[in-house]
């Protein structure tokens, strides 16, 4: 999907990762072990520390250990596609996760992490099914991402209209959700359809109590439609909403 609507509602923010102590807990359950050697979830707990690590030889071998003593136990299967995932073995995700699945066929993690899989390896419309299944399983307790990584997969498998269809569904299910209402706002400008962008922007906007963003993104999708004298307006309008702001609310960002 375009990115029209996004950039005037997220900045650009960094990551911060925190893992705690992992060597600790790593050298706890290898202490653990040593009193326990057949505990096949302390050998998972501690594969999955691997894996935060990124160690990925270590977190291999723990697996295998998991599975050797508890080879029924499906999420060894969906941590370990989970982690084959992680380090863009998207094939071999897809295998392990299948191996999951086949034990625990409505497991609603292992489809999220096997349509997530699907999509890495270039495979989105098998990938949207998954995600649609997770969903059904998961019914309300599904949230709005789920929604948007169905969708992207339907218009990267050349299905645009579907893929409105499921971020309608969930605007419906969920109420204008910022994300879902944005994305489907950029699906119809990808699609052509302006106007109807423009509708959907509109509506969204008359409940919200700050308009200064909204109006830029409205000037935005007029002059991606070649309409500029429109968009001129809207851009003005955007201004005058700007300035009447308190100054500590008017970011150089915003401006």
């Amino acid at each position: 999907m375009a990115a029209v609507a996004w950039a005037f509602l997220f900045p650009t923010a960094g990551r911060v990762l925190a893992h705690g102590d992992l060597d600790g807990e790593i050298r706890n359950i290898t202490e653990r072990l040593a009193a326990t050697p057949d505990d096949a979830f302390l050998y998972l707990r501690r594969a999955n520390l691997h894996r935060t690590h990124e160690d990925w030889p270590a977190a291999e071998a723990d697996y295998a250990a998991a599975r050797k003593l508890a080879p029924d136990l499906a999420a060894v299967d969906l941590a370990h596609g989970e982690m084959l995932l992680q380090k863009g073995d998207d094939n071999g995700a897809v295998n392990r996760l299948d191996c999951a699945l086949a034990r625990e066929p409505r497991n609603p993690l292992t489809l999220v992490a096997r349509g997530r899989a699907l999509m890495a390896g270039g495979h989105p419309l098998p990938a949207a099914a998954d995600l649609a299944a997770a969903m059904e399983i998961m019914g309300k307790d599904a949230g709005p991402d789920l929604s948007l990584e169905q969708a992207h997969a339907l218009v990267a498998g050349g299905k645009s209209a579907e893929a409105l269809g499921v971020l309608d569904a969930a605007i419906s299910r969920l109420g204008p959700v910022a994300n879902l209402v944005l994305a489907a706002v950029d699906l119809e400008v990808d699609m052509g359809r302006s106007d109807a962008a423009l509708d959907r922007l509109d509506t969204f906007a008359s409940h919200q109590p700050r308009k200064e963003r909204w109006l830029a993104l409205r000037g935005a999708i007029l002059e991606k439609a070649g309409r500029p004298a429109e968009a001129r307006t809207a851009y003005a309008e955007a201004q005058a909403a700007i300035t009447r702001l308190p100054d500590a609310r008017r970011t150089v960002a915003l401006v």
